[in-house]
Formats: C-alpha cells, structure tokens, sequence
C-alpha cells in the first residue's frame, strides 16, 4: 500500500484496531510502541496551511504503526526511530492535506458512513468495559476517536473519487500489460513442507537451549528409525497451527518463511528429511512432500489478478498524483527538530535483510523477525 493510500488507516480505525488485536496476546509485546520518553504532547510539530500537527498525533501514529509491524514480525531499531518518525511526519501532512480538501466537498451520506465505521469497529469488542479499556490504551477518548473515524470518512472517500477519476483503464490495456511482464504472473516455485517445531523463549539461557535441543533430536531420531513424521508431529510439535495436521504448512513460495527456513525448505529433495533448523522460533525439523516448480500461467486463468495489479498501481499514481497537486498548493511548515542520529553499531538491533518491493515496505527499514507459519 502506498503512502496516500496507508495514511488513513495509521488512526482512528488501525489505532483502536492495534491496541485491541494485541491485548492479551503474551507473546507480543507493545513495549516498543510506547514513545522512549516523556515529550510534551502539545509540542507543534509542522504546519499544514496554518493547522498545527502536535506530537500526540505523531506519537499516535507511530504506536500504531508499531503495533501493526510487530503483529506482522517486524520491529524498528533504535538507530531507525526518527526515521521512523519522520515518515510518519510526512504522512499526517498527507492526511491533513486529503482531509482540507474533502472538506470542502463532503460525501453526501457521511453521517451514515461514519456511523457505519464505529459499528465496525465497536462490534471487536464483547463489553462496554472492553471498549473503554481499549480507548484508554490507545490513548484517545470516544470523542477523539469519532472525530478521526469522521475524517477517515472524509479522507477514504476523497482519494476514491480522485483516483476514479485519474486510474482509469480498458480491456486492451489489460492484455497489453500481461503480454508485456509475463514475468509478473508466473506461478512462483513452491514446496509443500512440514515441520516440527520445539518453542525457545527469546530469552532462554544456553540450559534451557540444550534442553530443547534434546527434544528436538529425539524427534529427529524417530523419524530416521521410521516412525512417520506426520505422527511424531502430532505428538511433540509445539506449533499449534499444525501439529493436529502432522505439521502440515501446505504449499508456500519464496518470501513466505523467514530465511533460515525457507533456504532448507527449498534446497531439500522430496521426501528428504532436513537437519535441525535453528530460528526465532526455536529448532525445527522439516520434511518436503512435493516441489512446484515456477511456470507460465495463461491470460484467461489470471485476467482477475492482472486486472487488480494494474488497479492497485495505477490507484498508487492517482494517490501520489493527488498528493504532489495538493502540497504544490499548500504552504507546510516543518518545525519538529531532527535527533542526532543513533548509529546501527551502538544498537543491538540487527540491520535490514528484508527483499519485498518498494511499495510493501513499511515506512522504515524495519528488520523482519517472522515468520515461518508456526
């Protein structure tokens, strides 16, 4: 998702969204998205046509985005914070600018839009209590909170009428496009694995990590004496998701699983058992039912898909085309002071490994933690 396309998920909706998702989760943990230190919340950040942008909003959005990160297995680094920060300057500049000129030209049924969105988001929750709890971790009150959800009203509703009119596309330039990046819409290389995973806390001393080795092993010796491993799985495999399946993962391409995983998955032959794999997670086995390798794929079978690739991007365009039309008009003041910058090698945070396109990055570099499916 591009920048304009993210701003307005970043509050209302997405920060109530975060908070609720990620309470009660114990092996996530939001001490990341709460600011490093105490700021002044009515500190003014930048100006956007004489409105003012206060740190609470940025604090906002950066926990927000935080959470959402951790969710999906990353997390920012310290040398990458104001970087982060910055972004997310740039993008409550974008929002700001959406909403003064949806303002001026509001959808006629925003009312029953607004209300429709709170009832979305207020059916997450199973108590009255439940929602206030919510509200008060994410550090807004109910009227805040409207007011946003208003606003993303405005702002979702505004970039769907610039971009209906600016992203625009027939038939012909369907095909075209297809015949044109084939490349794009291989069926990628996939295997179908499964796996055994014994868990190791994060914080593990090198005790418990031997421990856990044993286990591991043993499970490894089962299978090479011939015990299947479909049924080893469902006896130790401490990855809920697919221990009742024989540690079934199904059929999953290159970018799926985070590194370690995905180099023994794909280096492996069919019905070859793996060695001990060592991960975020904790140590895996792995063994490989069936390869796919990448083919051509006929336009017929994938027209849907080309034709929301080519939708997707040209919103993309129509986004940044607004956004670049409306700050050539707007004046934006930048007043929030740049931090002298943390070096990597003073951090323990490790640097950037990710390979995703451009345009499915978050606004930082942020190292990726997950993910094997476990």
């Amino acid at each position: 998702m591009t920048r304009i396309l993210a701003v307005s998920f970043v509050f209302a909706l997405s920060i109530i969204a975060a908070v609720v998702q990620s309470s009660g989760d114990p092996e996530q943990s939001t001490e990341a998205a709460t600011p490093a230190a105490s700021r002044d919340p009515n500190e003014v950040l930048a100006r956007v046509n004489g409105v003012d942008i206060k740190r609470q909003e940025l604090d906002m959005a950066v926990r927000a985005m935080q959470i959402r990160m951790a969710r999906s297995g990353r997390v920012v680094p310290l040398y990458l914070q104001a970087k982060l920060e910055r972004d997310m300057l740039e993008r409550i500049i974008d929002r700001r600018l959406v909403l003064q000129d949806g303002i001026t030209h509001p959808p006629t049924n925003l009312e029953a839009q607004v209300q429709e969105a709170l009832s979305r988001t207020f059916a997450r929750f199973e108590s009255e209590e439940e929602k206030q709890r919510a509200l008060r971790d994410a550090g807004v009150t109910m009227e805040e909170f409207k007011r946003r959800t208003r606003e993303n009203v405005i702002i979702e509703e505004t970039i769907t009428a610039y971009v209906a009119e600016y992203a625009k596309f027939t038939a012909d330039d369907v095909k075209r496009f297809f015949d044109s990046n084939p490349d794009k819409f291989k069926q990628p290389e996939a295997v179908r694995a499964s796996h055994i995973l014994i868990r190791v806390p994060p914080a593990a001393d090198e005790q418990t990590k031997a421990a856990k080795r044993v286990q591991i092993e043993a499970a490894r010796t089962l299978v090479k004496s011939g015990e299947p491993f479909a049924d080893v799985a469902r006896r130790v495999s401490e990855d809920p998701g697919t221990a009742s399946r024989g540690g079934d993962l199904g059929y999953f391409s290159r970018g799926q699983m985070v590194p370690e995983f995905e180099e023994a998955a794909f280096s492996l032959k069919t019905n070859e058992l793996s060695g001990i794999i060592t991960t975020q997670f904790g140590y895996h086995i792995l063994i490989v039912a069936d390869h796919k390798p990448a083919e051509p794929r006929q336009f017929d079978d994938v027209k849907d898909e080309v034709e929301r690739y080519l939708r997707e991007r040209k919103t993309a365009e129509a986004g940044q085309q607004q956004v670049k039309e409306l700050r050539a008009k707007a004046k934006i003041e930048i007043l929030m002071k740049t931090p002298e910058p943390v070096s990597a090698v003073d951090t323990d945070s490790t640097p950037k490994t990710d390979t995703k396109p451009a345009e499915e990055q978050p606004p930082v570099d942020a190292v990726p933690v997950a993910r094997p499916k476990p």
